[in-house]
This record gives structure tokens, C-alpha cells and sequence, in this order.
């Protein structure tokens, strides 16, 4: 069995002083970060690995979901592909490539990817993503090059 977790990053600044690209959480986006985290902590669901965009709100929400899962923050991998334009093939060929030993993965990523990917890989359709929205889909595989469109089964649904 086969779980990624999709993360959309926590409310962001609205001010562009900055570029998109360097956008921070605001303190609201701390706050349901750390809400959820915490939530998915009691439900025992402990991801092996996590992948963010580089994208600062994306980083800052991968953070907070790490310190509430005890995973060292260094280990936090980065993937330009998930800043934007990020593709259910581009997930498909990020998670073929990890090893089967890991069970559970995070992916913190952005809107509107995240949610046409969960979209494209559940059985079912499913809705927009809020900030932080964090959902679980499981795959009934031993291989993540076995992870297909349409065979994927919510398991987990957080939302503030």
C-alpha cells in the first residue's frame, strides 16, 4: 500500500514587494499549518519523506509539517517541478523514481496543480483545495511506478 498526502501551502502574503516566488506565510497560514499538522500527528499518519516546491510558502508550510512530525527538517527534498505548472505525468515520474521502502509521502505543492492532480488520481472526483487543505490518497501497489490515475482512494481530508 501506497499513500501521498497533498499539502497546498498555507495563506500567504498578498503584498508583492517581493516576487511570487518569494511570497511568506502569513501568521493565519502559521496557525492552520500547525492546525492541521498536528491533526494528521494524531491520526498516526507519519509521512517517510516530504517534497516541496522552493517557492518560500511552500518551504515554510513543509517546515512546520516536519517539526510537528518530528522529521529532521534537513531532509526535506525540493523539486522546481512543484512550483508551477506541475502536472499529475510530473508527479507520476517524481514518485517512480523513490524508493518502495517508503510507504507514505508529502507532496507541498500550489494551487490549481494540487488539486487537478488529486482530481486526475483519485477514483472519484474531489474539490478545490483551500490553503493548507491536506489530503491523503492511497494506492492498492507495492511500487510507486505502480501508481496509476483513477485507482487512488481518499483516506485522509483536512481543511480549515
Amino acid at each position: 500500500m501506497k499513500q501521498i498526502i497533498l499539502v497546498r501551502h498555507a495563506q500567504a502574503e498578498t503584498d508583492y514587494k517581493s516576487t511570487d516566488f518569494e511570497r511568506n506565510l502569513t501568521d493565519y497560514g502559521k496557525q492552520t499549518a500547525t492546525a492541521i499538522a498536528k491533526t494528521i500527528v494524531k491520526k498516526n499518519i507519519k509521512p517517510e519523506l516530504i517534497i516541496s516546491s522552493p517557492a518560500n510558502r511552500a518551504k515554510q508550510t513543509a517546515e512546520i509539517f516536519s517539526k510537528e512530525q518530528n522529521f529532521p527538517f534537513e531532509k526535506i527534498s525540493s523539486n522546481n517541478l512543484l512550483y508551477s505548472g506541475f502536472t499529475t505525468i510530473d508527479l507520476l515520474n517524481i514518485i517512480s523514481k523513490i524508493n518502495s521502502n517508503y510507504n507514505c509521502i508529502m507532496i507541498v505543492s500550489h494551487n490549481p496543480d494540487l488539486s487537478t492532480i488529486a482530481n486526475n488520481l483519485l477514483i472519484s472526483n474531489f474539490v478545490n483545495f483551500k490553503p493548507s487543505t491536506t489530503i491523503g490518497i492511497e494506492f492498492n501497489v507495492e511500487s510507486w511506478n505502480n501508481v496509476k490515475v483513477r485507482e487512488g482512494k481518499l483516506f485522509l481530508y483536512e481543511q480549515l
